[in-house]
């Protein structure tokens, strides 16, 4: 951790008590006595601890359990305080982050073909417990020169990415008092938090790491195909094919661990998100150079066809029986289901027509 990192680390434990006791303070508009909220081994010669004790009109005996009933400590931060045994949430939500790559290509040709394939991996663990990402890339090139006259060749990328991760929630560790449980037995119930309020309302910082059923996936595939025709007269004809295919699996499951699994819903929740789509595109050009005198034609002709499928279906479930051990693997097994789908199509075509004649100009 770096020093200027280490600036922006939530309020250690002690650090924390004497923010409550200001905010307090502050809050009571000075109504409550000076040292009312100081602790009771840092009076100094200012006050004894007989008057400390007679601030409030039945004090506990234990002075640090008075002293952190003063600043509205929940029971089982009481405990942790007594104990001596506060927690880094920030320790805990950040982890050292790495990046690795791999990459291979092979590529050659003779005066015939050309060809260049390439293929790649990258994993990204991020600085935030569960921040991961990893896709694999691949490229492949290719051309064929079949005689004088005519050329083919195809261009084709294709990529898998996990984006499956549920990472920690840093914001949460500024927000959450550092006297909390970290337990990790039973729901992950709402922590101590700066607000003050009589209800907890920050939820635990590794709550969606640790409770979240996450599978994401995207794949892609892109290509495109193409054959080149020289004509007589100077005219050149080039037609292509670019078909592009997209896939999508988006399942999600919050059981009774997380809030969104008892509190949003009942008896977990499940969600599984499906789509795929296929569009393609079809571009005819024919080109013409001529020179004639001082004049240069350059025309070019394009004929377009596009079209667009896609498909998506959305299942979302909750109160799972006879239990939620299947995960988005049983969505059958809850009791809410809704379904929805859609799927769409779109067509376009397009002409276009060029002409470029420049104009000499004699500069003397």
């Amino acid at each position: 951790m770096t020093e200027a990192a280490s600036h922006y680390r939530p309020l250690g434990p002690e650090e924390y008590l004497q923010f409550k006791g200001d905010y307090f303070r502050t809050a009571s508009n000075f109504s409550q006595p000076r040292y009312y909220y100081t602790r009771p081994d840092r009076l100094g010669n200012n006050v004894n601890i007989e008057e400390w004790q007679n601030y409030s009109q039945n004090p506990n005996p234990d002075n640090t359990i008075e002293y952190l009933n003063r600043l509205n400590l929940y029971e089982d931060e009481v405990a942790q305080n007594l104990a001596g045994e506060p927690t880094d949430w920030y320790d805990m939500v950040m982890v050292k982050g790495y990046t690795q790559n791999y990459d291979l290509s092979v590529g050659g040709g003779t005066d015939k073909i050309n060809y260049h394939w390439s293929i790649g991996y990258v994993d990204n663990e991020g600085i935030i417990k569960g921040d991961q990402f990893s896709a694999v890339r691949s490229r492949l090139n290719v051309d064929f020169k079949i005689n004088d006259w005519l050329k083919v060749g195809a261009y084709t990328q294709f990529s898998d990415r996990n984006e499956s991760a549920t990472p920690a929630n840093l914001n949460r560790t500024y927000r959450i008092g550092p006297w909390s449980s970290p337990t990790y037995n039973g729901p992950l119930t709402p922590q101590a938090d700066y607000g003050f309020r009589l209800v907890r309302t920050t939820e635990h910082p590794l709550m969606e790491y640790l409770y979240t059923d996450r599978y994401r996936k995207v794949s892609n595939l892109f290509s495109s195909i193409f054959a080149e025709v020289n004509l007589p007269l100077g005219f050149k004809f080039k037609s292509s094919f670019q078909p592009r295919y997209s896939f999508l699996k988006d399942y999600n499951f919050y059981g009774d661990h997380h809030t969104v699994g008892y509190a949003d819903h009942i008896d977990g929740y499940g969600t599984r998100l499906e789509t795929s789509s296929l569009e393609w595109m079809i571009d005819n050009l024919l080109y013409w150079d001529k020179e004639i005198g001082n004049h240069t034609f350059n025309l070019t002709l394009l004929q377009n066809a596009e079209h667009l499928r896609s498909w998506n279906t959305n299942v979302n479930n909750q109160t799972f029986s006879p239990n939620q051990n299947l995960g988005y693997h049983g969505m059958q097994f809850g009791n809410a289901p809704m379904i929805t789908t859609s799927d769409t199509t779109a067509t376009g075509d397009a002409l276009m027509a060029r002409l470029i004649i420049p104009y000499p100009i004699n500069i003397c």
